[in-house]
C-alpha cells in the first residue's frame, strides 16, 4: 500500500485490507493518509478515496465484524481537508447488521485552545526617576506572579476526549480567561488566576475520567467479543448485536437477571434471558442466541470475592494485615511445610510480609482455562495450591505479566522446559530457587496451578506427553510431574494455567 499515486489504487488497496479484516474477524483497523507522502496526492482527494472505500465495504458486507476504521494523520493542516471528506460522506450501517458509531466532527484540542485570545492590558507608569519606575514594575510583576497559577496535567486519555468535551474545555478557557496549552498529545498546561485555574483543571479531570471509563469499557467489549457473540434473528437471518449491548447482556446473564432493557438508535428493547427473546416497543418478538467462541461457559469472569475493590485498575498489590484470617492461613501453610524433612538441622524461617496479587487480565485467562479443564475432567481435582521460589526482580514481572516459561532453565529443566512448582514450601526455600536480596529477604509465591491429568516429566520436554501415544488426536496431558503416583514437583507448560495468588516475603531466622 506504500506509495499509491492514484485514487482508485487507494480504494482497491483498502478494500483488500477490509477483506483480510473480515476473514480474521478483526474489529478495528488503522490507515495512514495514503498517498499524501511519496504519492504526492492532495489531502482532499485522498480523503475522498478513503471514505469511498469505507462506503463500498459497508455496501458489500451484510454483517461486518469491522467496527472502527481509523485514519492517522500527523500533519495538522491535513485535518480539516480529511474531515470535509468524511463530513460529506453518507456512511451508515447495513440493515440488521452492526451499528456504526455516531460520528462527531473532528476537533484538534491543541489548535482550538491555541486560538483562544485573551484581553490585554497595557499599564503606563510615569515617574521622575528610573529607580522608582523599576520598583513599580517589580511590584506589578510580583502581583501578576502571585496571582498566576500554573498546573500540569499528564494523561493518555487527553487524546480520547470527545469533540463535545473538547468544545466545553475551550469555552470554559475563554470564559474564565485561563490558558490551556498542549505540548504533547498526553500533556497539558493550565495557567491563569489560581481559583479559575483550579476550576479549569477540575473540569478537565472530570472529562478525563469519563474518557478513561469509555476506554475501559471498550477494552472489556473487545475481550468479550473474542469469547462470545450475542445475535438476534432478523428476518430469518442472524445478525450480531452491538458490542456494547452484548456486554450488558453478558453481565445480566452472569448476575442471573431475567430481564434487561436497552436503547439503540432511538429504539427501546426488552430482553427476556429465560426465553432468549427480544421485544421492541411495538411488541415485535425476535429470538436471540449466545454463541461461544471459546471454551468458557461464562465469558465475563468475576474476580474472587476476597479481592479488594479495584474500580478501573487492572493490577493491585494488597498488603495483607498480619491479624487477618487470610494472612494467618497463608502463613500457617507456608511455615508448616518449610522444614526440610531430609535434614536434621533445617533452617527456620520468619514471614515478613504477605501480599495478595489482584491482576484482572491474568485472572481472566486463568479462570477461562480452569473452566475448560473442569468441563473436561469434572471428577478431577484440577487445581492445587503450590509454591514457587523466585527473586525480587522477577516478582515485578510475575505480578504484572504472570509466570513466563522463557525463564525456565534458570535453575533446572530435569522434568521439562516449563515453570516449576513444589507441593511443599521447603523445596522452594532453597537459595537456589529463592535467592535472598541485599536485605536478606527471600520471595515465594503460593500459586493456583491447573494440574488436570499429569504425565511423567523428562529432560527437554517442551509440552506434556499425549494422552494416547497411538492417537495423535487424543490431546495432551495438562502438566508434567516428577512422580505420577505421588507427585511433588509439577512442571507447567501453559502460562495461563497458573495464577500467582500470594507473594510471601520471608527471612531465614
Amino acid at each position: 500500500m506504500v506509495g499509491q499515486t492514484k485514487e482508485k489504487d487507494i480504494i482497491s488497496s483498502m478494500l483488500k485490507v477490509f477483506k483480510i479484516c473480515e476473514d480474521h474477524q478483526i474489529q478495528s483497523v488503522s490507515f495512514p493518509a495514503l498517498g499524501t507522502g511519496a504519492g504526492n496526492l492532495c489531502a482532499v482527494d485522498v480523503g475522498n478515496a478513503m471514505v469511498t472505500a469505507v462506503e463500498e465495504h459497508i455496501k458489500m458486507t451484510k454483517t461486518p465484524s469491522l467496527k472502527d476504521v481509523h485514519i492517522v494523520i500527523f500533519q495538522t493542516n491535513m485535518f480539516q481537508d480529511f474531515w470535509k471528506s468524511i463530513n460529506k460522506s453518507k456512511i451508515s450501517a447495513p440493515q440488521g447488521g452492526a451499528v456504526a458509531p455516531t460520528q462527531q466532527p473532528f476537533m484538534c484540542l491543541a489548535s482550538a485552545c491555541g486560538d483562544v485570545s485573551f484581553p490585554k492590558v497595557e499599564v503606563e507608569v510615569l515617574g521622575c526617576r528610573s529607580s522608582d519606575l523599576a520598583n513599580v514594575k517589580k511590584l506589578v510583576d510580583d502581583l501578576v506572579t502571585n496571582e498566576l497559577k500554573l498546573l500540569q496535567i499528564s494523561s493518555p486519555y487527553l487524546a480520547l476526549l470527545l469533540p463535545s468535551e473538547k468544545q466545553a474545555i475551550v469555552a470554559l478557557s475563554r470564559s474564565l480567561q485561563v490558558c490551556v496549552s498542549l505540548s504533547a498529545p498526553d500533556k497539558a498546561t493550565v495557567s491563569g488566576k489560581e481559583a479559575d485555574t483550579l476550576t479549569m483543571v477540575l473540569q478537565i479531570e472530570k472529562d478525563l475520567q469519563k474518557a478513561k471509563e469509555r476506554a475501559t469499557r471498550q477494552e472489556e467489549e473487545k475481550r468479550l467479543w473474542k469469547t462470545v457473540r450475542w445475535e438476534v434473528c432478523d428476518r430469518e437471518a442472524w445478525a450480531e448485536l452491538d458490542p456494547s449491548v452484548s456486554l450488558d447482556l453478558e453481565h445480566a446473564l452472569h448476575k442471573k437477571e431475567q430481564r434487561i432493557s436497552y436503547t439503540l438508535q432511538n429504539q427501546t428493547y426488552t430482553v427476556n434471558l429465560d426465553k432468549m427473546e427480544r421485544t421492541d416497543r411495538n411488541g415485535t418478538i425476535a429470538r436471540i442466541k449466545r454463541t461461544l467462541k471459546a471454551g468458557s461457559e461464562i465469558a465475563v469472569i468475576e474476580p474472587p470475592t476476597i479481592w479488594d475493590r479495584m474500580d478501573d485498575k487492572t493490577l493491585k498489590i494488597v498488603d495483607l494485615c498480619p491479624t487477618s484470617e487470610q494472612y494467618k492461613k497463608v502463613q500457617a501453610n507456608f511455615l508448616q511445610t518449610s522444614k526440610d524433612p531430609n535434614t536434621a538441622t533445617s533452617t527456620t524461617f520468619t514471614v515478613v510480609k504477605i501480599q495478595r496479587i489482584q491482576n484482572k487480565d491474568q485472572w481472566q485467562r486463568y479462570a477461562v482455562k480452569k473452566q475448560m479443564l473442569d468441563k473436561k475432567y469434572p471428577q478431577n481435582t484440577n487445581q492445587v495450591d503450590l509454591y514457587h521460589g523466585t527473586t525480587a526482580e522477577i516478582c515485578l514481572k510475575v505480578n504484572s505479566n504472570g509466570f513466563n516459561r522463557s525463564f525456565c532453565g534458570r535453575n533446572a529443566t530435569f522434568y521439562g522446559n516449563g515453570t516449576y512448582f513444589a507441593k511443599q514450601s521447603w523445596y522452594s526455600c532453597n537459595d537456589t530457587y529463592s535467592n535472598p536480596d541485599a536485605q536478606g529477604l527471600k520471595y515465594m509465591y503460593q500459586a493456583r496451578v491447573l494440574v488436570g491429568k499429569p504425565c511423567l516429566g523428562t529432560p527437554g520436554m517442551v509440552e506434556p506427553a499425549p494422552l494416547d501415544p497411538n492417537n495423535p488426536y487424543s490431546g495432551l496431558h495438562d502438566c508434567a510431574v516428577n512422580n505420577v503416583q505421588n507427585p511433588f514437583i509439577y512442571v507447567v507448560f501453559s502460562d495461563a494455567g497458573v495464577y500467582p495468588d500470594y507473594l510471601i516475603s520471608f527471612k531465614a531466622s
